[in-house]
């Protein structure tokens, strides 16, 4: 097996150890509304899978249905031999701008918690980006170059 399959190997679980990242940093994601009302998101998903018999809606909600939508997503390409570029742009892009809000909420009320809880999913996205964005491909060395050639 050539250098470059074992590169692809170790890039493909890499990006597959990513998304398993990313759904467990969303999980921690925490928010405060209302007169001393808070919860991490694990028990907002929780509630919402409880009662979605009652309240089926709720899934349609944006703050609800696109994370969720986005963690399944990137549930799927966790199971991936190699995950697909498409769905994992998709997945982090419905995730995304819940932490994103979560982030400004943090700055700008300056909630420690709620900023806290954002860093991990970000620390995980920026390599997630990184993994993405800047593929490693091979170099092929074609020595110097000369006017003489």
């Amino acid at each position: 097996m050539s250098n470059f399959h074992h590169q692809q190997q170790r890039q493909n679980k890499k990006r597959r150890l990513l998304h398993a990242g990313l759904i467990l940093a969303s999980l921690l994601g925490y928010l405060e509304w209302g007169e001393q009302r808070s919860a991490f998101f694990f028990q907002m998903e929780f509630d919402v899978f409880k009662n979605i018999l009652l309240k089926p809606m709720d899934l349609l909600h944006p703050a609800i249905g696109m994370p969720l939508t986005g963690q399944l997503i990137l549930l799927i390409t966790v199971f991936q031999k190699v995950p697909s570029s498409i769905l994992s742009w998709i997945g982090f892009g419905l995730l995304s701008p819940i932490f994103l809000f979560l982030l400004f909420i943090g700055i700008f009320s300056l909630k420690v918690e709620i900023l806290l809880s954002a860093i991990p999913y970000w620390v995980i996205g920026s390599m997630f980006i990184k993994s993405w964005a800047f593929k490693h491909r091979p170099h092929h060395h074609q020595g110097p170059k000369s006017e003489l050639l």
